[in-house]
């Protein structure tokens, strides 16, 4: 295992924030991610254990970045490239080692966390610590050097941990599996779960508290989570440690359909094609009955990742489409196929939430902390 020379260590932190349209619903997700990317950049601020923080950004954000964060645009001339685009604001920062956060990764974290991560890096071990070794959201290199030295740029943030280990056999510490490391904002449906559990920072809680949408959809089925009586359906991309945390910490009674774990690889590099067996019952009898009859059978609230299925279906959906999909308003759906399925889920006999893979991880977790937590 290789070593590193011990000295004291400049230590950057890099936020990245970028896409998403400003108007309609992509628009509304857009500033809460500022919010969020702010909040976490005044908490970096008052943890006082950076020596270089950098708010990397493709636009200027509405938001007040605080003073004392560098912000530094993308060039809109170049396609955006992350791993291109990290190496650049590693090498802005002239740091030796760093901690990357993508804007929406981190809305629960806490300074004790962030200062916690730092020291983590205090190894003599060459160390990257993440949250998901298989699909980073954040992670943290005590050798700034050896990012560049990875045959190419990475794509995504998703698949660093895991390119470090396999090229260059770095030691890859993953943080606990908890509701602070795992929930993540993809999607406007995770931000109504951070509404409903009140969590979050102050800037994102404000922007959250400007959107216009009912989230009593998720009240109903998280309460299921702690009844023993009654049993739920969590189908799409399950890891096999949120199947474990819900058989620990909630009353009910779980049924998990895990399927099509690391579909966006295999998707982007068009070798496979995504197959997902709740897709196929949808094919096969339409989603009204699928909804109305075959998903009711089966459980008492269903908490499901559609983007499989959407792949399974060969459904070209916009980002604007599966947002609404994912708030449940079908009226708002210009493909009239997912349309007519979100119309289907929403009149179910039952409480359906639909979502990406974060409903099936973080945003699980948060209800379910949440609520325990309520009195009624």
């Amino acid at each position: 295992m290789a070593k590193l020379e011990t000295k004291v260590k400049s230590t950057a932190l890099i936020v990245m924030l970028g896409g998403f349209a400003f108007d309609s619903v992509e628009g509304d997700l857009r500033r809460s991610l500022e919010a969020s990317a702010c909040d976490l950049l005044n908490l970096a601020l008052d943890a006082d254990c950076f020596d270089y923080i950098v708010l990397g950004t493709d636009r200027l954000v509405e938001q007040s970045v605080p003073k004392g964060v560098e912000i530094a645009l993308d060039d809109p001339n170049e396609e955006f490239q992350f791993g291109k685009r990290l190496q650049e604001l590693l090498l802005q920062s002239g740091c030796d080692q760093f901690v990357y956060i993508g804007s929406g990764s981190a809305p629960l974290i806490g300074i004790d966390n962030l200062i916690d991560l730092k020291e983590k890096l205090n190894s003599e071990e060459l160390t990257c610590i993440t949250n998901n070794y298989f699909s980073a959201d954040l992670f943290a290199l005590n050798s700034s050097s050896v990012f560049f030295q990875l045959a190419q740029a990475p794509k995504t943030d998703n698949g660093v941990p895991r390119s470090l280990k396999e090229e260059l056999n770095i030691r890859i510490v993953e943080l606990p599996r908890n509701t602070i490391t795992q929930f993540n904002i993809d999607s406007p449906l995770d931000l109504l779960v951070l509404d409903c559990a009140s969590a979050g920072g102050t800037l994102l809680k404000e922007s959250i508290a400007n959107w216009n949408v009912n989230s009593d959809f998720l009240s109903d089925a998280a309460k299921v989570l702690r009844d023993s009586s009654k049993q739920i359906f969590v189908s799409g991309r399950v890891s096999s440690r949120t199947w474990q945390y819900l058989e620990k910490e909630t009353a009910c009674r779980v049924r998990v359909l895990s399927e099509e774990r690391g579909m966006g690889a295999a998707g982007h590099l068009g070798a496979l094609r995504a197959r997902s067996l709740l897709g196929q019952v949808i094919e096969n009898v339409g989603p009204s009955q699928c909804f109305r009859e075959w998903i009711p059978m089966l459980c008492d609230a269903a908490f499901i990742d559609i983007r499989p299925v959407l792949e399974h279906l060969k459904w070209e959906t916009s980002a604007e489409d599966r947002f609404n999909a994912d708030l449940l308003r079908y009226h708002e759906i210009k493909h009239s196929g997912l349309k007519n399925l979100v119309q289907a889920a929403s009149n179910s006999p039952v409480p359906v939430i639909i979502g990406g893979h974060s409903l099936v991880s973080g945003d699980l977790m948060l209800l379910n902390d949440w609520v325990w937590s309520i009195q009624e």
